[in-house]
Parts: C-alpha cells; structure tokens; sequence
C-alpha cells in the first residue's frame, strides 16, 4: 500500500505551500514600508478645484472682528482676488524682509471661502505677500507695528494664477 508515501508527499506540499503563503505575506507586508531615508513626493498629479460650497478641513472661516494682538505683536489681513473677485482657497505667502535685498519666507497660509487671509501675532517689522513662490525680493512691503492689526486691502493675482 503506498499511502504512507502519498500521505508524506502531501505533508510536504502543504508545508511549501503553506511556507510560500508566508514567504509572499511577509514580502508584501515588507514591500508596504518606506526604506529609511525615502522620500515620497506628496502632491497630486493635477489639481483639482474644490467644489462649491465645500470647505476642506483645515481653512477655517477667518473670524471678523480679529483678536488683540499679543503683547508686542500685530496682525495682517487681506483679500486675494482673481481678475477682480475673490479667490477662494488660494495659497498665500508670508515673506519677512530684511534690509534692501534679503528676504524670508515665514509662513504659508490659505484664503478662506471669501478670499480673506491673515496671519497673526507678528514681531514688528516689514514684510510682504505673495500668491506665488517669490522668487525675488518683492516690491509691496507693509510694515508690522505693535499692538495693531494691518489692513493689506487687495492682493491681486496674475491672471496664469487664476484656477
């Protein structure tokens, strides 16, 4: 009778089955993990409008009247618009200035649904705004006084920033 032979046969089979499962689990699970040091380039292919009435999580309506400064602080604010009307959800740049060429970017921000934007609680000094990456030193600077919110009015855009 030969089932002794077929029953080891089938034995070993199943354990390289069973082990080749667990060799491809373990490989994939492996193959899921970033190796250290990678980088991942985070940003989508396209851009994708939001769509009306949405507002992503994240951009919270700018509140009107704006909080007291801090102590020794000030506040900017403004409006983004786009061939004459607001620009919703659109980048806007921070830039600090120092001196007659060197120039910072300090923070990054979104206008909200109305294209109003503000950045809070800024030491005194002069700054700018921007729509875009700056990519040289900018030539609408404001200055930040203490304990005074700052009315920058309207940023207009480029029309190839419009979306």
């Amino acid at each position: 009778m030969k089932i002794p032979g077929s029953i080891t046969l089938t034995v070993i089979l199943l354990l390289v089955a069973v082990s080749a499962g667990f060799f491809v689990l373990v490989v994939q699970a492996r193959s899921d993990r970033a190796a250290p040091g990678a980088t991942f380039d985070l940003s989508p292919a396209t851009s994708t409008p939001i769509p009306i009435g949405v507002t992503p999580a994240g951009i919270p309506l700018i509140q009107l009247p704006l909080a007291t400064p801090e102590s020794g602080k000030g506040h900017v604010t403004g409006r983004v618009l786009c061939n004459g009307r607001s620009q919703r959800f659109q980048v806007v740049y921070l830039i600090w200035i120092e001196g007659a060429s060197f120039f910072s970017i300090l923070r990054a921000d979104y206008t909200d649904e109305a294209g109003r934007w503000f950045f809070g609680n800024l030491s005194p000094g002069t700054y700018a705004v921007s729509g875009e990456m700056p990519r040289s030193l900018p030539n609408q600077l404001f200055v930040i006084n203490a304990e005074q919110v700052t009315e920058f009015g309207d940023l207009n855009l480029a029309p190839s920033l419009c979306n």
